[in-house]
């Protein structure tokens, strides 16, 4: 799937009103899920999508900011927080681009 089928297909179930607050969209909904899965899971959904889609993975776990032993814990396990609480982070990343 191209990018831009990737934003036409979110932007049209999703109700968005246009390309950059699809795109906002879609970028904290894949950077929140980046931190919640394990890295190597991540790795394997950035490998799966548009290079455009998968910049925002791949750029949150090489960066994950931390100890070594909190990045070590991130690739193994993810960071644990409920379906609020990802809600939330996605909101807030996009800007408040939610509803």
């Amino acid at each position: 799937m191209r990018y831009d089928e990737l934003t036409g297909q979110v932007q049209g179930r999703a109700r968005r009103p246009d390309r950059q607050t699809t795109e906002r969209t879609v970028r904290a909904t894949l950077e929140t899920l980046a931190e919640r899965i394990p890295g190597g899971l991540a790795d394997l959904l950035a490998a799966q999508l548009p290079v455009e889609a998968a910049e925002p993975i791949r750029r949150l776990t090489a960066s994950h900011a931390g100890s070594p032993e909190q990045r070590a814990h991130h690739r193994d396990h993810g960071e644990r927080f409920g379906l609020t609480g990802f809600v939330d982070r996605i909101a807030w990343r996009a800007g408040g681009a939610g509803g």
